[in-house]
């Protein structure tokens, strides 16, 4: 099985879409690699010159074919594009188990590649799930900002806020080194 890396963030404008370079450098390595981009606005996509020609993760999310139909062959690595709709996701996506759609379309093309990244929305939502029951390493990106920090605090992915020294510093009163001291 593959190595699955998935780059998250609710917050945008923290760099996930720099996946395609891990990506491209992995492939410079030899290494196979399979790219998904979950965020509807589709950089990811654009930057690797990936588009719908016969299917997204979109349609693959939603049932209507399966994985290996919409791979398709960039420069870089192998694609599953996104597609713009992917933005109702949230509402058309409600079926049981809507949290592991990925991780089980993944079972049938995971053997195919030694690295697989997940390129996500800046939301929580039911993309930003899918991508995490996957993944072995989960990549969250930080530049510490003040509203990044908070971003982080209010995650439902770190579990213990206070006892992360990150978001503990951040956030305390006393520090500006996120630009703020306002808690």
């Amino acid at each position: 099985m593959a190595h699955i890396v998935s780059i998250t963030n609710q917050k945008g404008g923290v760099g996930k879409t720099t996946t395609h370079v891990l990506g491209t450098a992995l492939s410079r390595a030899e290494k196979s690699v399979l790219f998904i981009d979950l965020d509807p606005q589709r950089n990811l996509s654009h930057t690797l010159k990936a588009y719908v020609e016969r299917g997204s993760i979109y349609e693959v999310l939603a049932g209507t074919i399966p994985i290996g139909e919409a791979i398709q062959q960039t420069a870089q690595g192998d694609c599953l594009c996104a597609s713009s709709m992917l933005s109702g996701a949230d509402r058309s996506l409600d079926r049981t188990g809507k949290e592991y759609i990925l991780k089980e379309a993944l079972l049938t093309v995971g053997d195919n590649y030694d690295f697989i990244l997940i390129d996500t929305p800046p939301a929580l939502g039911i993309l930003t799930v899918n991508a995490l029951p996957p993944v072995m390493i989960l990549s969250y990106l930080v530049r510490l900002m003040y509203f990044l920090c908070r971003a982080l605090y209010n995650s439902t992915i770190l579990s213990a806020p206070s006892e992360n020294i990150v978001t503990r510093h951040c956030l305390s009163p006393v520090s500006s080194s996120c630009g703020s001291t306002r808690g």
